[in-house]
């Protein structure tokens, strides 16, 4: 916002850091979580995911479905490369990662893994958007990624995807874990 700008020009803030510092915040801002809402994620959580817990070392958002006609959609093998990352680095054997992702074949793949894997368990529809899901539980179940997204250590994705890309601007402010590592998986 322009009334920020004669401030924050004394500062060491670089002009593009002024404007990611403002998008961070608006993100969280629109994005917060009230209690009801959490409440109502963890029930959907006891419904219908698989193997969810209170925190992850690493969350993943693997997009495909309508994404392919925006970009080469990334095949959940990279994802896994890079899980693999992790691992060679030594900073533990079992990690628990959450799969947020919109392709069944992608979350198979990943739940093979010898770690603790948490995803909802749903039908997915594999490149096309399931038109007769009811919007609460649209709502809920995207509340429900963002929820466990944000919370998680590091994040794996890729930022051509504007879900990944809020996925990191809130892990740098209402995740509070700005300290773990995004791995991106796209082209740069």
């Amino acid at each position: 916002p322009h009334f920020s700008t004669s401030f924050l020009k004394g500062s060491s803030m670089r002009e593009f850091d002024v404007f990611q510092y403002w998008r961070f915040q608006a993100a969280a801002l629109l994005t917060r979580l009230n209690e009801k809402t959490v409440s109502w994620i963890h029930e959907y959580e006891k419904e219908k995911c698989k193997d969810c817990d209170n925190e992850y070392d690493i969350s993943l958002n693997i997009r495909h479905a309508d994404k392919g006609s925006e970009m080469e959609l990334i095949s959940a093998n990279v994802y896994k490369e890079a899980i693999n990352i992790f691992t060679s680095l030594g900073m533990k054997d079992n990690y628990s990662i959450y799969v947020n992702a919109d392709d069944q074949e992608s979350v198979d793949i990943i739940h093979k893994l010898p770690h603790r894997v948490a995803f909802f368990n749903h039908t997915r529809y594999n490149f096309s958007v399931d038109q007769n899901r009811q919007l609460k539980h649209v709502a809920l179940m995207s509340f429900a990624n963002l929820y466990n997204q944000i919370r998680a250590d590091h994040t794996i994705g890729t930022i051509e995807s504007n879900w990944s890309r809020l996925i990191y601007e809130l892990k740098m402010t209402v995740g509070m874990k700005s300290d773990g590592y995004i791995l991106e998986v796209g082209e740069q």
